[in-house]
């Protein structure tokens, strides 16, 4: 943006579009989506064309494709858990069980002290998933609630989930 002036522009452009979309929905009888809107679609400024006193706001307009959530530890920075929803379309168990493993390993990247406890196929939801967990086991000892768990599509070989709970042992 070249100044305040022209963000303001571009700000109220964008406001009025909003708005436009919020009356448009709620005379259509669907006021309930219009508070969802702006989480499904975002604007992106293409360029702003000045045009006498008043300035031509040009946006693109780009519809969320799907969910996706990642949680991180605030102190590391190392992600502890994502989801993507997308990559659970076509659910099958087509795929070996020992491809789905090479998979989820290599996101999960387990630690040396880790011990695999689950590698197969569940069903969740009525549809077949490929689930690996790795359990925490420091010197024999199960460190309680400490635990990798990577889902895969076995349709595709893709992981769609990974959970990790894991901490140093201070003895």
């Amino acid at each position: 943006m070249e100044n305040e002036a022209e963000q303001k522009k571009v700000d109220i452009a964008e406001q009025f579009f909003w708005d436009v979309c919020k009356r448009e929905l709620e005379a259509r009888g669907h006021a309930d989506a219009a508070m969802y809107l702006q989480h499904s679609i975002k604007a992106r400024l293409i360029e702003v064309s000045p045009e006498g006193a008043y300035a031509k706001v040009s946006f693109a307009m780009h519809h969320r494709f799907s969910e996706y959530s990642a949680h991180f530890n605030a102190a590391t920075g190392e992600a502890t858990g994502w989801f993507f929803d997308a990559l659970t379309q076509g659910l099958k168990n087509s795929k070996r069980e020992t491809e789905c493993l090479k998979a989820a390993e290599y996101f999960a990247k387990p630690p040396a002290d880790a011990k695999l406890t689950v590698a197969e196929y569940e069903v969740q939801s009525n549809s077949p998933v490929f689930v690996a967990r790795w359990e925490h086991v420091h010197k024999g000892v199960l460190v309680e609630r400490d635990f990798i768990q990577v889902l895969v599509n076995g349709g595709s070989g893709y992981p769609f989930s990974l959970h990790r709970r894991w901490h140093s042992v201070d003895l």
